[in-house]
């Protein structure tokens, strides 16, 4: 969130990226909540649980802190899992919806954080058509729904242009022209 002086951060990309449209922000403080952050235990053996399982244990303590409505309370709800269970994930977010979860270290990286709340906002994932087929699923490199870096202050990017023209954030700098159209003619620059 740059509460502790970070420049770059998920928070001042989503704030510059959509011309202050979206502003991330820490849940406010309190007696369970420090600067956005909330911790759950988990009493269980994580050699034995899937990612997903433990996943579902934390939705179901962070009910038990905040109610069934978590999801409403909360725009977004990131959660960090620790290495060591029987299965491993980099990250996955939620397709339209408010909860996005992160493997340990890779909670840190910025693109990684940008791309799974991009998720949770509606995107899909930005592909190439050629190259290799293991490389194609992330392979558009232009914006932050591609491939994803081990960076915790970088890269500076945005999302593509589909992505940016789908969340509508700049319908105020945008003209759509109907070329089969003669009656309305456009003059300007591109």
């Amino acid at each position: 969130f740059g509460i502790f002086g970070d420049q770059m951060n998920m928070s001042s990309r989503f704030k510059e990226c959509s011309y202050g449209k979206l502003r991330i922000r820490p849940a406010p403080d309190t007696s369970v909540i420090s600067n956005g952050v909330v911790e759950v235990k988990l009493n269980i053996n994580a050699f034995e649980k899937t990612v997903d399982k433990a996943e579902s244990l934390t939705v179901v303590a962070l009910q038990k802190l905040f109610g069934q409505n978590v999801y409403n309370k909360y725009d977004h709800i990131m959660i960090v899992l620790p290495l060591g269970f029987k299965d491993s994930f980099v990250a996955h977010g939620y397709l339209n919806f408010s909860i996005s979860s992160y493997s340990d270290e890779q909670s840190s990286y910025l693109s990684v954080q940008m791309r799974e709340i991009g998720h949770n906002l509606g995107l899909s994932h930005s592909g190439i058509l050629a190259g290799p087929i293991e490389k194609r699923k992330y392979g558009d490199t232009s914006g932050y729904m591609g491939n994803s870096y081990g960076l915790d202050d970088g890269p500076r990017m945005c999302f593509n242009g589909p992505h940016s023209w789908k969340l509508g954030w700049y319908r105020n700098s945008h003209v759509t022209v109907n070329p089969l159209t003669r009656n309305k003619k456009w003059t300007g620059y591109l």
